[in-house]
Order: C-alpha cells, then sequence, then structure tokens
C-alpha cells in the first residue's frame, strides 16, 4: 500500500506540476501584456498600454495581439495615441540551440505611430510618448574626467613596462584567434514578412537656425519580404508600396505634397550581407509638388524597369515618364506627354543609353515687355536678387576662410586632383521625337506690336552621340553628330534643319563646332515679325513671304558659305524714322531706295548673301546687289501686258488701284462674304478657278489675298474681329494650294494673305503685283 500510495503522490505532483507549467506557458503573454503595462506607465502621467485581445499557441510559438494602443500625453507630439491593429509573431525557439534564429512569421496591420524630431533645448526623438536623446552631453564627463599628472621613471622601469605591455598584446591575440576559430556564425532565417496599412505622421524642427523644417505622413500600404537565410545565397523577394499622404518643408522655400505621392517596389535583394544589390523595378506615381519662387511639379507616372543597382555600377532596362507638367493652368510652362530610354547602364566611368523617344512636347515661352523671361513663378526683385548674391558671397567667403584656416583643402591635394587623367565615356544610342505634336508656344511683348506664334516641330532626329570627357582635357566627340529637324509655324511654311558636327579643339582654348549646316526656310509670313524688323530696319511689312537657304560650311574655326534669300510679294511701310535713319547711314543710301532698287515686277526681293571669315568675328558680306536688280522692267509695259493677259479670263476690274492700304497692279473681283461667313460657298468656286487657271499657265504671277471685315461685324467681334478676316484670308489660300502649275507645283508659294483690315463690306480682295 505504502508504495502504491507513494506512486500516486508522484503520478499527481507531476501531473499537477504539468498543469501548473502549462498554465504558467499559455498565461506568459498576460504576464508579459502586464509587465509592459506596468513599465510604459511608470513613464509618467498619462501614460497608458492596453491590449484588446491576444492568442498564444505555445507548442508552435505563435503569439498574436490585436487592438494593442499606447497613450500617452499629446505634449510634443503629433497624436495622443500610437495603435496596432493586429500582430502576429511565429518564431522557433529551439533553433536558438544550434546558434540559430529562426523567424516564420512578422505581420503587422493597422499601425498608427507618430514621431516627432525636436531641437529645442536639446536634440530629440519623440515616438509614442517616449523621449530618445540623440546628441549626448559631453560636458559633465569632461568636467569629471581625472587629470592625470605626468610623472618621471627610470629607463630601466620603462623597458620594463614596454615588455610587460608586449606580453600582454601578444596574449591577448592568441586568444582571441583561439575565440574566433571556436566560434561559429549565427544563422538568421526568416519565413516571411508582412506590413499592411501602417501610418506614420511626423514632425521635424530645423536643425539649424536657417534650415528647414518638415512635417507629413507616410503610409506603408503594403510590405512582403521572405524568405530569407543568412547563408544562403538566395536572394530577398521584396515587394513595397509607399504612400507619402502628407508633405510640407518650411524656411526660405516652402515646399508642399497637392496630392498623394506611390512608390511602388517590385524586386528582389542579391547578396543582403555583403554586397547588396537591387535587381527589379521601380515605380513612381503621382507626383504633384509647390515650391515658393518655382513653377508646380507634377507627373503620372516615372517607372524604372529592369533596375540592377550595386554600389559600383547600375543598369536600367528601360526608363519611361508619363505626362510631366512643369508649371500651373491651362498654359504650363512645359509638357511632356511621353518620354522613354532604353539599355541605360552607369558606373564610375562611362555612362551608356539606348534611343531617347519623346511624344507631345509642349513649351510656353513668354517675354515680358521689360525683356524678362516669363517663369510663371515669383521674380526676386533686383535689390532681393542683390541681397542673396550678397549672402551667398558671404558664405563662400566664410567656407574659404575656414578652409584656409583649417587647412581642409591644400594646394597639393588639389594638383593631384588636376592630374588625375581618368576619362569618363559618354554614349547615347540618338534622341527622336514621335509623332507631329510637339512644338513651342511663343509670345514676346518686349517688341510692338508684340509677337505671338507656334512653332510646330514636326521631325527630330540625332544620331548616335558618343564623347569622352576629361577633367583636365576638352570634350571629344568620337564621331559627327547628325541633327534633323523640321519646324514650321503655320500650314503651309516649313523649316528644315539638317547638320553634321563634330568638335574642333585645335584653338585651344576655345573650342569651335565644325562641320555642314544645310538650313532652308520657305513661304514663311513675314508679317507677324513686324515687331523685329521695326527694331531692325524701321519698317513694317504690310505683306511678304520669306524663302530662305543657307549652305555653311566650319572648318579650322572658319565659316565658309552664302544665304540666298527671297522675299516674296513684299510692301514696307514705314514704321521707326530713327531706326531707318541709322540703318539709312550704314548702307550709305536710303532704305527706301534700296528697297525699290531690289524689288522686281512682282514685289519680290532677292539677295545672295556670302558668309565666310573667323568663327570670332563672321562676316556676313551684301554681294553685288546692284547686279542681281539689272533685270527690272519697266512698270508701264508690265501692266499693259498683265491686262491683256487677264481680260480673256473675265477677272479684271481694275489697274492699280488700292484695296485698303495694299496697292495692286491688277485688281480682281472680290469675293463676298456674308456677316460672320468664314467658309467658301458655291457662287466663290467658279471665280477662284479661273484665277487658278490663270496662275497655271503663267507661272511668274504673284496673288495677294486680302481679307476684309465689316464695320458691323468688327463692331460685333471687338478685338477678337482680326481673327475672322484672317479664317476667310486662310481659307482661300487653303483652296488654291490644292491647285498646281504647269510644272506640277503648288500654288501656295505664290498666294500672300494680306494682314487683317476694317472695310465696308465682308469680303477677300484678290489682286496681282
Amino acid at each position: 500500500m505504502t508504495k502504491k500510495r507513494i506512486a500516486g503522490f508522484l503520478f499527481s505532483f507531476v501531473v499537477v506540476l504539468i498543469l501548473l507549467l502549462l498554465v504558467l506557458l499559455y498565461s506568459a503573454p498576460f504576464f508579459a501584456v502586464k509587465a509592459g503595462q506596468k513599465w510604459y506607465g511608470s513613464q509618467g502621467a498619462g501614460y497608458q498600454l492596453t491590449v484588446s485581445d491576444w492568442h498564444w499557441v505555445p507548442f508552435r510559438t505563435d503569439l498574436e495581439l490585436t487592438g494593442v494602443e499606447l497613450r500617452h500625453p499629446q505634449t510634443d507630439a503629433p497624436q495622443a495615441t500610437t495603435r496596432v491593429e493586429r500582430l502576429r509573431l511565429s518564431f522557433d525557439p529551439w533553433a536558438l540551440a544550434h546558434q540559430e534564429i529562426y523567424i516564420r512569421d512578422i505581420s503587422l496591420d493597422g499601425l498608427r505611430l507618430s514621431a516627432a524630431l525636436r531641437n529645442d533645448e536639446a536634440l530629440r526623438l519623440l515616438i509614442s510618448g517616449m523621449v530618445i536623446p540623440l546628441l549626448a552631453d559631453n560636458s559633465a564627463a569632461a568636467v569629471t574626467e581625472p587629470v592625470t599628472e605626468p610623472r618621471t621613471e627610470t629607463a630601466a622601469q620603462q623597458r620594463e613596462a614596454v615588455a610587460v605591455e608586449s606580453a600582454d598584446i601578444q596574449t591577448t591575440s592568441v586568444q582571441a584567434e583561439e575565440s574566433t576559430q571556436k566560434e561559429q556564425p549565427w544563422r538568421v532565417r526568416l519565413g516571411r514578412l508582412t506590413l499592411n496599412d501602417e501610418i506614420i505622421d511626423w514632425q521635424q524642427d530645423a536643425l539649424t537656425t536657417q534650415g528647414p523644417a518638415s512635417r507629413g505622413q507616410l503610409r506603408i500600404a503594403s510590405l512582403q519580404a521572405g524568405p530569407f537565410d543568412s547563408t544562403a545565397a538566395d536572394a530577398l523577394p521584396l515587394n513595397l508600396t509607399l504612400e507619402l499622404t502628407q508633405f510640407e518643408l518650411s524656411g526660405a522655400q516652402p515646399v508642399s505634397l497637392q496630392q498623394t505621392f506611390t512608390l511602388t517596389l517590385a524586386g528582389q535583394l542579391q547578396q543582403l550581407l555583403t554586397a547588396p544589390q537591387w535587381d527589379g523595378d521601380i515605380v513612381l506615381e503621382n507626383l504633384q509638388v509647390t515650391a515658393a519662387g518655382a513653377p508646380p511639379l507634377a507627373f503620372k507616372r516615372f517607372q524604372l524597369s529592369g533596375v540592377q543597382a550595386a554600389a559600383d555600377a547600375q543598369s536600367i532596362a528601360e526608363l519611361s515618364l508619363e505626362q510631366l507638367v512643369l508649371g500651373a493652368g491651362d498654359a504650363p510652362l512645359l509638357s511632356l506627354g511621353h518620354y522613354q530610354v532604353s539599355d541605360i547602364s552607369a558606373s564610375a566611368s562611362q555612362l551608356a543609353t539606348g534611343l531617347h523617344e519623346y511624344a507631345d512636347l509642349q513649351v510656353a515661352l513668354q517675354r515680358l515687355a521689360d525683356g524678362r523671361i516669363d517663369l510663371g513663378a515669383t521674380v526676386a526683385s533686383p535689390v532681393e536678387s542683390q541681397h542673396t548674391a550678397d549672402a551667398e558671397n558671404a558664405d563662400a567667403a566664410d567656407v574659404m576662410d575656414t578652409e584656409e584656416r583649417t587647412g581642409t583643402v591644400s594646394a597639393s591635394a588639389e594638383e593631384g586632383r588636376a592630374d588625375d587623367d581618368s576619362r569618363f565615356r559618354l554614349f547615347i544610342a540618338g534622341i527622336q521625337q514621335n509623332g507631329d505634336n510637339s512644338g513651342a508656344d511663343i509670345r514676346d511683348a518686349s517688341v510692338k506690336p508684340a509677337y505671338q506664334g507656334r512653332v510646330q516641330i514636326r521631325e527630330l532626329n540625332i544620331s548616335e552621340i558618343s564623347a569622352t570627357l576629361a577633367a583636365s582635357a576638352r570634350p571629344e566627340l568620337q564621331k559627327p553628330v547628325q541633327v534633323h529637324a523640321v519646324l514650321s509655324l503655320d500650314d503651309y511654311n516649313r523649316i528644315a534643319l539638317d547638320t553634321s558636327l563634330t568638335l574642333d579643339s585645335s584653338h585651344a582654348p576655345e573650342i569651335y563646332p565644325q562641320g555642314n549646316i544645310t538650313l532652308r526656310i520657305s513661304q514663311l509670313d513675314m508679317v507677324a515679325f513686324n515687331g523685329y524688323l521695326a527694331q531692325a530696319m524701321g519698317y513694317h511689312l504690310e505683306k511678304g513671304m520669306l524663302n530662305l537657304d543657307v549652305d555653311m560650311d566650319m572648318q579650322q574655326a572658319r565659316l565658309g558659305g552664302e544665304a540666298r534669300i527671297l522675299l516674296r510679294n513684299s510692301s514696307f511701310v514705314p514704321e521707326d524714322e530713327a531706326t531707318i535713319k541709322r540703318v539709312s547711314k550704314q548702307i550709305s543710301m536710303p532704305v527706301d531706295t534700296a528697297l525699290d532698287l531690289l524689288r522686281d515686277d512682282n514685289g519680290n526681293v532677292r539677295l545672295t548673301v556670302p558668309v565666310s571669315g573667323d568663327m570670332s568675328s563672321p562676316d556676313f558680306g551684301s554681294g553685288d546687289i546692284t547686279a542681281q536688280l539689272s533685270k527690272l522692267a519697266l512698270q508701264s509695259a508690265a501692266l499693259h501686258y498683265l491686262k491683256q493677259s487677264l481680260q480673256p479670263y473675265g477677272l479684271l476690274l481694275s489697274i492699280a488701284s488700292y484695296a485698303g492700304s495694299e496697292l495692286m497692279a491688277i485688281r480682281l473681283d472680290a469675293l463676298a462674304f456674308a456677316e460672320g461667313q468664314t467658309e467658301l460657298n458655291d457662287e466663290q468656286i467658279p471665280q477662284l478657278e479661273k484665277v487658278a487657271q490663270l496662275m497655271h499657265g503663267k507661272t511668274g504671277l504673284e496673288l495677294q489675298v486680302c481679307p476684309f471685315v465689316s464695320a458691323a461685324e468688327a463692331s460685333a467681334q471687338e478685338e477678337q474681329w482680326p481673327q475672322l478676316a484672317r479664317q476667310r484670308g486662310a481659307v482661300v489660300k487653303a483652296w488654291l494650294a490644292q491647285k498646281t502649275d504647269e510644272n506640277d507645283h503648288s500654288l501656295a508659294p505664290r498666294v500672300t494673305v494680306c494682314k487683317p483690315q476694317k472695310g465696308k463690306k465682308a469680303e477677300v480682295v484678290l489682286g496681282f503685283n
């Protein structure tokens, strides 16, 4: 009986002990939470830690906490509560016996955290009500540090001390080596790390008296990482989505985020513990920021695909940018619909890219009346600019003075850097515009009348660029760069540029372009440039179209070539007498006399201007103008010829008559328009057919198209009446542009539209010079 009773007692004791251990094991989180609450509450009044619920599986070592809240005073903190919706931790404690830290799963959901970096009395970090000093106070240590008085030792004592110290060093080294051989590195394994919907609010004080302060909110929408093993060569998969929902930077130039900005990473980290390298994609979306003194900046999407980024080299399979906007309103300073470049690689010695492609580039340039360029931002006054410059110069002087006193930059070091001839290589496969929607809207109020127009970029192609750059040498192009561009200012004008250029460094220290340039300008309506003509020669053009052909060669810093000018159907009127007198002195004859000599029967001006000389002071010669104009015919004979030619077509109305302010040698029947009408009707087409038939056979005729609005239309349209007249002139030219002459050339180059005018009737007057 005694043995049975002892056995029963031992069995009961073991059962109770096991039950007690199980209770303690299952209650471990409860006691841990209690200990945490006690510790957090001891931080001060108002500090409280609560946990809504917890779940603990001891044999699987899975812990889950829900509804964790840390309440604390709001003094110096953006929020008074830190909250975690759910925290889950699963780990293997038995792995510690094998020098291994194995975390199977970490999951954190719904974190609400506030942090503040304060710089008042001392630099300190506040997180969830906890104060963390960031700068140690060394003053106490400096005061309490004992002062060692020098003492005198004999030579024997010094030798004995050195011998003892050497022996100690050798013993320590041997022990450290033995300890290192015995120690085995710890292994770290992570199965999965998951973060969802974590929000962090922060505030940061200025770290210096003039430095910026910031505040904002960061949301970790999702983070997934793992698996990871420190002893394996496998990469760490990582997927991260960050949202910057609020951001403000205060200071001399405040910066503010206008909408939620998103950063997405998808890829993996290679060699995380030795030589980290990122392989994957990076996407930035919906950036919109404003800054004082600068135009707003925004883009919809910026993506880096196939990124391989290490410490010594980086490569990107493709970079793309969508809907970049610089400026505000409906007419920003710059907008870019699409941009992409492929095969980017960079290192300390080179940068290489594939083809750069863009589409829908729009630029708005506006020059103010005082000559400044309007950048769509607050422009500092001259006094403010001078103060800023003085402050920057003072800062630079202080830095230079500090460097001279401390000796941080020595002359020998500068010479060593100058002698370093490390060469940097740049390679760009080319630049190409896709589509023909790109262009620039230009307004220049510094001339009168102000210029306003649009330059359409119809084609742009730049060939391969291969260059070598060095700190102690001039840049070198390995091959000529080919540029092809086609621009236009309206439906009929074309500006074509073709170049093949390299660099000439034989005239040190200057660097000159070398190669050839070909420029072709056709059907350029010069009336729009009257403001610049008045500045240059004192005249305005009432009508006139420019054709310009330039062929130029640049070799050994010298120019060679010529410019051939044809100004069709031109009519000049004086505008600025002072400028006219100045130009007349320069050409040794009155300007109007020179224009009369240059003009032929059709009102055309032809010139050939040679270009030559040194590139530092080129010479643009005028050529033999007298010889070019020796074919002038008598006006009466020309008028008689035109009269006899036109009568069979039934078009002639009068000879040598005016259409408003436009003098026409032969004036034809006008095209009558109804009030507000801008399109051609069936009654007007037959007359235009006769004009086209006449110009088909007589290729020397130049036609003027002069649009008018009636007095009633001018009163109703107010300041917009010129637009109505231009539409009428444009529709007539567009119809004639579809017709050809006997050489199958379009009639458009020989049709000139006059400036808009007010008249008694709404009509378009036609005439020949």
